[in-house]
């Protein structure tokens, strides 16, 4: 009979290492923030770029996992997927940002997520900037509650909060005909960054058009 859910001290062992891996991918990322990068784009057009720090970061996030949970696949939006036979992915995006990161932006992530049987158990984000006002990692695990850097997340309530949301231009243009959805709307570059800031109560709430899987997999369980 297959479990419903891993074993908290194993999901909780990977929370850890999540967290720890994205704080050390973010520091390197900050570490070469505001310097010269080579860039390169994965798609026409100069669309789609790729720094050197992707894929350095994405090196620290993949080396770490593969020493703590050799048994596990990875996904990662810089290299090829890596597939083991169990039901655990982490699905990784070494930064989330990078067109942010390479115009000295500094709104940019490092999202590792984990899935079990598919489902998000795990997630840690990293962010240049929380809404504490500095850098640090939120961090859930099914079950166990949403953190920023340990502390536990509690959204504030009200309708003096309620205002903010995360809206393509297109879905906003839609919108302005519909008085009594007031949203004032703002997009950072960054998914990964967006979705921690729902989970902390800066956005009431966040529209995404077509994310991809590293995109979203850690902010869903933060969420």
């Amino acid at each position: 009979m297959a479990l419903s859910r891993p074993e908290d001290a194993l999901l909780q062992e990977m929370e850890a290492l999540a967290v720890r891996l994205a704080r050390e991918a973010g520091g390197l990322l900050l570490d070469r923030f505001g310097r010269r990068l080579a860039v390169e784009f994965k798609e026409k057009g100069h669309r789609a770029p790729v720094t050197e720090a992707d894929r350095l970061a994405e090196e620290v996030l993949r080396r770490g996992i593969a020493a703590r949970f050799p048994d596990h696949s990875m996904v990662g939006e810089e290299q090829a997927p890596l597939e083991r036979p169990g039901p655990f992915v982490w699905v990784l995006d070494p930064l989330d940002g990078t067109t942010n990161y390479i115009n000295g932006l500094p709104f940019f992530a490092v999202s590792i997520g984990v899935l079990w049987q598919g489902r998000p158990v795990v997630g840690a984000i990293y962010v240049s900037a929380g809404h504490c006002g500095r850098a640090g990692v939120y961090h859930a695990r099914q079950g166990g509650g949403a953190y920023l850097d340990g502390e536990r997340l509690a959204p504030a309530q009200g309708p003096e909060r309620a205002r903010l949301a995360v809206l393509p231009v297109r879905l906003r243009r839609a919108l302005r005909r519909h008085e009594a959805l007031a949203w004032e709307s703002r997009t950072l570059g960054s998914i990964a960054s967006e979705l921690a800031y729902v989970a902390s109560g800066v956005f009431q709430y966040a529209y995404f058009g077509a994310p991809r899987a590293w995109d979203v997999a850690a902010g869903l369980v933060l969420l």
